[in-house]
């Protein structure tokens, strides 16, 4: 390693550490596979319009259209070597460029949906706060996260979206929520404020390799199924859906973009959409009290059915609900928000 390596390695580490090396359980790419998938995605960038490819657009719209479609999942959303490198970019993407969010930072109102579930991630754009210059990694990182949400907002291109990357790292998760969440958006041009609500939300898996016993499985509680995430692969369900993601005990990073499909609402439709969706999340909770029950969707098709993993957090208030409640019916899992 020449003394420019050496040098660059240093002010890499005093400005936010090194790229992710966690690959325990993970096929490790070889140099000229690191090569071509780089080249695959930096070819793919310059495109002017690089967007969802025509294929899976269309399979993502079908199956969305479909009567109570549920979660529904749309394999091989971008070509393999786009979406390799991808994964090579998030992964050498500097720790200091991702920051944790938990439910105690969320910014806005509680009616609005800030605040009113227990999480903690991280999320990021590549780039470090307040960096007056930027390494490879951080412009690599920057680029494929802005083509990805580009990609992703192609699905539905006049409509308001916000998409970011997530990072679960050990101990990251999200307690059963539903998505229902409201913002409110000024016309740039007339100045009007039009009232948004959460529509669809969608999730792209960008790591490989995933084995269920590693945590961070979305489980869909109205289904009572688990889905294992899969690389290249894109998951989307209209809200309200309650789910959830189990706690991560791994040491391996969990790659993924997430991010919603707004539509204008009404003020008394905001008003109306939190209790109808409270209504059924207990409903779906009396439905999957019994969680012997629940399937589980893997990478590979597995008709064995396995126990729902509860977050300790979900497990501690599910015995304090029930303690409050001795001798009356406990009709919620939790209590959510």
């Amino acid at each position: 390693m020449g003394d420019d390596d050496v040098w660059a390695r240093m002010f890499q580490r005093a400005r936010g550490g090194e790229p992710d090396s966690s690959t325990t359980n993970q096929k490790k790419r070889t140099e000229a596979q690191g090569t071509k998938a780089k080249a695959a995605l930096d070819g793919w960038l310059k495109k002017p319009a690089a967007g969802a490819p025509r294929a899976p657009a269309v399979e993502f719209h079908r199956q969305l259209s479909e009567p109570d479609g549920g979660v529904i999942r749309v394999d091989n959303f971008l070509p393999a070597d786009v979406a390799e490198g991808m994964l090579q970019a998030l992964e050498g993407a500097l720790p200091g460029s991702w920051s944790m969010t938990e439910d105690k930072d969320d910014v806005g109102r509680k009616e609005d949906g800030a605040g009113s579930v227990r999480h903690k991630y991280n999320v990021g754009d590549g780039t470090l706060e307040g960096a007056s210059s930027s390494t490879g990694a951080e412009t690599e990182a920057a680029a494929a996260i802005a083509g990805l949400q580009r990609a992703m907002q192609s699905l539905f291109p006049d409509a308001t979206c916000s998409f970011q990357a997530g990072r679960y790292t050990r101990g990251c998760f999200i307690e059963p929520h539903d998505d229902v969440a409201f913002k409110d958006l000024e016309d740039a041009t007339t100045g009007v404020v039009t009232r948004q609500a959460r529509d669809i939300a969608v999730i792209y898996y960008l790591t490989k390799d995933w084995e269920e016993e590693m945590g961070g499985i979305f489980v869909d509680m109205e289904a009572g199924v688990q889905h294992v995430p899969k690389f290249n692969s894109l998951v989307a369900f209209k809200v309200p859906r309650l789910h959830m993601v189990t706690s991560l005990h791994t040491d391996r990073s969990r790659f993924s973009m997430f991010g919603w499909f707004y539509k204008p609402t009404h003020a008394a439709d905001s008003a109306q959409l939190p209790a109808k969706a409270d209504k059924k999340r207990k409903k779906t909770a009396k439905n999957t009290k019994n969680t012997k029950n629940m399937k589980r969707e893997t990478n590979a098709d597995d008709p064995e059915s396995s126990l729902l993993a509860i977050t300790p957090a979900l497990q501690k208030k599910k015995n304090k609900k029930t303690k409050k409640n001795k001798g009356g019916k406990v009709d919620r899992l939790a209590k959510f928000d």
